[in-house]
């Protein structure tokens, strides 16, 4: 039920000329589950888990803020008027309410994998192609070494 890539490719491109032209913040966060039950590849508790992550947990941001799927695994919260602090401040408290749920994929009291997340907060004259590649580029790093985990890219 959330809006898809290239709803997101839009928003981003009009969030990104608005900070242009207002001189505000913008963050983009690329967050990515991690993986149930230890599975190196996707499975059907998988597919209930980012249905979970979309209704229970992404859902509660304010209403300008965007959620979208960004692939087939991976979620992009576009973040407007948020500087780099607030932004990492908003996923540790998005980290809490995933720690906080459950989830039905095959027992109720089942909690929620926690989630990676790449951040990057636009840098001015960045295009819109930049500015996902700093936020995936975390988002790689951190999967290298730690899950659920927060990596911000803060420079191009």
């Amino acid at each position: 039920g959330l809006p898809n890539r290239a709803t997101f490719l839009r928003h981003l491109e009009a969030e990104i000329d608005r900070a242009k032209r207002h001189g505000s913040p913008l963050a983009l966060a690329i967050i990515k589950p991690d993986k149930t039950g230890g599975h190196a590849t996707a499975t059907p508790a998988d597919g209930e888990v980012l249905r979970t992550y979309a209704q229970s947990v992404l859902s509660r941001f304010r209403a300008y803020d965007l959620v979208a799927r960004y692939s087939e695994e991976e979620f992009a919260l576009l973040l407007p008027n948020i500087g780099e602090e607030q932004a990492l401040s908003v996923l540790r408290n998005t980290q809490q309410r995933v720690t906080a749920a459950s989830s039905h994929i095959n027992d109720p009291q089942q909690k929620l994998p926690g989630f990676s997340s790449g951040l990057a907060c636009y840098l001015s004259g960045e295009s819109a192609e930049q500015f996902q590649a700093r936020a995936a580029s975390a988002l790689k790093q951190v999967r290298k070494s730690s899950p659920n985990w927060i990596e911000a890219a803060l420079r191009a």
